[in-house]
C-alpha cells in the first residue's frame, strides 16, 4: 500500500533567471526532483475522520488515526461525527481517547452505541461537584493548545494534615474514565430485566436501558421497582473529605465506597450480598439488581462504584487461584493498593504467593506481580519466524499449576506482546512453575489449538529466565533485497533523516480474543534505493537488487543516472506495528558535481504493518 506525499523540493534554478541557466551556459545539469507516485487510498482515513483527528489533542492524535484506519469507512464516520459534533469541547479529550482505545472488536459490536462514550464522559463531569476530595483539572484549553488534557487532583490526609495530590492523565484516562472494566462489553443496560443464563449480559438500546455511571450514581434509585431497596452511591460519598488517610484501612472516599457496598436496611437487609446463584452477569447494572456475587461479580461492582466516584480503580487476580480483588490508585504515595470491600480488606497482600495480572479496558492484561512481593524472576520470551526474524505483536499466554484432588490443572497466568524486537518480559513469582502458548503471524506454539508447551520449571528471585521460540512461518512482506555494485555512474549523497513518534503494536488478546494496541520502542522502518526493475520485482514480492538501504538517520552514496529512474522506498517491515513519523531525504552532488546545491523531500508516515511509502528520483 502506498501514501499520498507532499512534493517540497523543485528543480534548482538560478535566482537571476525565470527559467535557469541559458542553454549555452556551461553550467551543471539540473539538481534532480522527487516525484510522488499514485497511492491506495486504503491506507487514508475520510475527510470527516481527518477533521476529528485534527481537533483532538495532539498526543493522541496518531491513535485516534490508528483506530480509524481499522474501522470500515460508515464507521469511521460515525465515530468521527460523535467527535466534531460534540456540543461540550471540554469532554473530547474522555470521548476521543476512549474511541482510540478501545478494542475494535468492541468499536464493531452490533450492540454497541456510539453516543455511550458521551454519556460515560459527560457523568464524570456530573459527578465531580458533588466530591469534596477531587477536582477534575483542565490542563491547556480544547482548540487552542496542542498537548491540552484532562487529569484529577486529589485531597489526601498525611500526618493527619490535608495535601493535594494531581494524578498523571494516563492513570486519570484509563482508570477513570475507559467506560471498560474488564470482560463485560460497554452497554446500556435494563437492570431490571433478567438474563438469559445462556449470557452474562443482554445490551438493550438506550431509550431502554443506562450506562453504570448514571445508574449506580442516581438512576437506580429513580427506576427502582415498587417496594424494592436501591441505595444510591450519591448518597454515600458526599460526606468523604479526602480520598484515603495514611493511617490505612476504610478511610475516607475509598471507606466510603467500602461501606456503601456493605449497607443494609432494616427491613430488606443488604443489597449487596456474597454468594452467586442462577444469573450471573458480568455488568454493574444487573449484579446491582440480582443483589448477589462472588469475587468476580464484588470486583467488577467495586471497579464501577470506584470509577463512577471518580477514583481509579481496576480488577487484579492472581494465577492458581480461582479469586480476584481490586487495586485502587494511591496518589499520594505513588502506588496500587488491593483492597476487598467484600471482608473489609485495605492494603492486603495475600496476592504475594502468586503471579498477578490486570485488564485495562481495552483487553490488554498486564502483570502486577512485584506489587505483592520483591520474590520475583523474570521470564523473558524471544520469538523468531522460519527465517530468524523477530515476530512483533506476537501474544504470549501464560498458565500456572493448580492443583485439587491430587489432579494438577494449567490455570491462565496473564498474557503479554511482543515488541518490535520480538521479545515479551513478565515479572512472575519466583521458583513456580509456568506452561506457554504463542500465537502470532508465523504461526503458533504449539501448533495444536487448546494445547501447551512448558516455558520454565522456576528460577530463583532477581533472575532471568531467557526463551527463544521459533515459529513455524515467515513474516517476510516483500523479496529478499541484495546491495549490488552499480558501475561507474555519477554517484549522488543521500541522507535519511526522520522520527518515529508513535509505534503501536497491534495483538490479539487471548484470554478476551479481542485486538488491542500498545505502545512500542525501537520501530525503526526500514528504506532503500532500486531503479525500475527493483521497484517492480519489489511490488510483486520477488527478489531484487538495491543501490544502498538503511534506517532512518543514515546515509550512502548511490548512481544517480538522469537516463534512469531511482525509486526510493520506505518500507514497515513489521508484522503487527503501525508507524507514525516522518522521513527526510536530502541529496547533494556527489565528487563529480553532477547539479548545483542539495534538494530535500520529506514524507509523513501513517504506516500499517507491511506498508511503504514511496517517490521516484529523476531529473526535470
Amino acid at each position: 500500500m502506498l501514501l499520498s506525499l507532499v512534493l517540497l523540493a523543485c528543480t534548482q534554478t538560478d535566482p537571476g533567471t525565470e527559467g535557469g541557466p541559458d542553454a549555452g551556459d556551461s553550467a551543471p545539469d539540473a539538481a534532480p526532483v522527487f516525484h510522488e507516485l499514485s497511492w491506495d487510498p486504503q491506507t487514508e482515513i475520510t475527510p470527516l475522520a481527518e477533521d476529528a483527528v485534527g481537533i483532538s489533542p495532539a498526543w493522541l492524535q496518531d491513535d485516534l488515526r490508528l483506530a480509524f484506519q481499522r474501522l470500515e469507512e460508515d464507521e469511521q464516520e460515525a465515530y468521527a461525527a460523535l467527535l466534531v459534533d460534540l456540543d461540550e469541547p471540554w469532554l473530547l479529550d474522555e470521548v476521543a481517547f476512549a474511541v482510540a482505545h478501545s478494542s475494535l472488536d468492541m468499536l464493531q459490536h452490533r450492540d454497541f452505541y456510539p453516543e455511550l462514550l458521551v454519556d460515560n464522559a459527560r457523568w464524570i463531569y456530573e459527578v465531580e461537584p458533588s466530591l469534596q476530595y477531587v477536582e477534575i483539572i483542565e490542563e491547556g484549553e480544547a482548540g487552542v493548545d496542542a498537548d491540552w488534557h484532562t487529569t484529577t487532583r486529589y485531597k489526601y490526609e498525611s500526618g493527619g494534615e490535608i495535601v493535594e495530590v494531581t494524578i498523571d492523565p494516563m492513570t486519570y484516562y484509563w482508570y477513570v474514565v475507559h467506560p471498560r472494566i474488564e470482560d463485560e462489553g460497554s452497554f446500556f443496560i435494563d437492570a431490571w430485566d433478567a438474563c438469559g443464563s445462556s449470557s452474562l449480559e443482554c445490551p438493550t438500546s438506550p431509550e431502554a436501558g443506562t450506562f453504570w455511571r448514571e445508574f449506580l450514581w442516581e438512576g437506580a434509585e429513580q427506576t427502582c421497582p415498587d417496594g424494592d431497596y436501591c441505595p444510591v452511591l450519591r448518597d454515600a460519598m458526599t460526606e468523604a473529605e479526602v480520598l484515603w488517610k495514611d493511617t490505612g484501612g476504610g478511610e475516607g472516599a475509598v471507606g466510603a465506597v467500602a461501606r456503601f457496598m456493605l449497607t443494609s436496611d432494616e427491613e430488606a437487609g443488604r443489597w449487596l450480598t456474597f454468594g452467586a446463584s442462577g444469573e450471573r452477569s458480568i455488568q454493574p447494572n444487573r449484579i446491582y439488581a440480582l443483589g448477589r456475587g462472588n469475587c468476580g461479580e464484588w470486583a467488577d461492582m467495586t471497579s464501577a462504584l470506584s470509577r463512577t466516584a471518580l477514583i481509579p480503580n481496576y480488577n487484579a487476580t492472581p494465577s492458581s487461584w480461582d479469586h480476584t480483588w481490586n487495586e485502587f490508585y494511591d496518589p499520594h504515595a505513588d502506588r496500587w493498593v488491593a483492597w476487598e470491600p467484600v471482608n473489609w480488606w485495605f492494603d492486603h497482600a495475600y496476592g504475594a504467593p502468586y503471579s498477578n495480572y490486570a485488564t485495562r479496558g481495552d483487553t490488554r492484561v498486564f502483570h502486577v506481580t512485584d506489587q505483592y512481593t520483591e520474590d520475583t524472576f523474570t521470564m523473558e520470551v524471544a520469538v523468531t519466524d522460519v527465517d530468524g526474524e523477530p515476530v512483533d505483536g506476537a501474544t504470549v499466554a501464560l498458565w500456572s499449576p493448580f492443583e485439587q484432588d491430587g489432579q494438577t490443572y494449567w490455570w491462565y497466568a496473564g498474557e503479554g506482546s511482543t515488541g518490535v524486537d520480538g521479545t515479551a518480559a513478565f515479572p512472575l513469582t519466583a521458583d513456580q512453575r509456568f506452561g506457554m502458548r504463542v500465537e502470532s503471524e508465523a504461526g503458533n506454539l504449539p501448533e495444536e489449538d487448546n494445547t501447551l508447551t512448558y516455558a520454565s520449571e522456576g528460577i530463583a528471585a532477581g533472575e532471568t529466565d531467557v526463551l527463544e521460540v521459533e515459529l513455524p512461518g515467515s513474516i517476510a512482506t516483500s523479496g529478499t533485497r541484495s546491495i549490488v555494485d552499480w558501475g561507474d555512474a555519477a554517484v549522488a549523497s543521500l541522507s535519511v533523516g526522520g522520527t518515529v513518534r508513535n509505534a503501536r503494536a497491534i495483538t490479539d488478546s487471548f484470554k478476551f480474543k479481542e485486538s488491542y494496541t500498545v505502545a512500542v520502542d525501537g520501530a525503526a522502518p526500514i528504506w532503500f534505493v532500486t531503479d525500475e526493475d527493483g521497484w517492480d520485482l519489489f511490488k510483486d514480492g520477488d527478489d531484487f537488487d538495491v543501490m544502498a538501504e538503511g534506517v532512518l538517520g543514515d546515509s550512502a552514496e548511490i548512481p544517480f543516472d538522469p537516463e534512469q529512474r531511482r525509486v526510493f522506498v520506505v518500507l514497515n517491515d513489521t508484522a503487527r506495528t503501525a508507524v507514525f513519523g516522518s522521513a527526510e531525504l536530502r541529496m547533494a552532488p556527489g565528487a563529480d558535481g553532477a547539479w548545483e546545491g542539495e534538494v530535500a523531500h520529506r514524507i509523513d508516515l501513517h504506516m500499517m504493518p507491511g506498508e511503504y511509502a514511496v517517490v521516484k528520483l529523476r531529473d526535470e
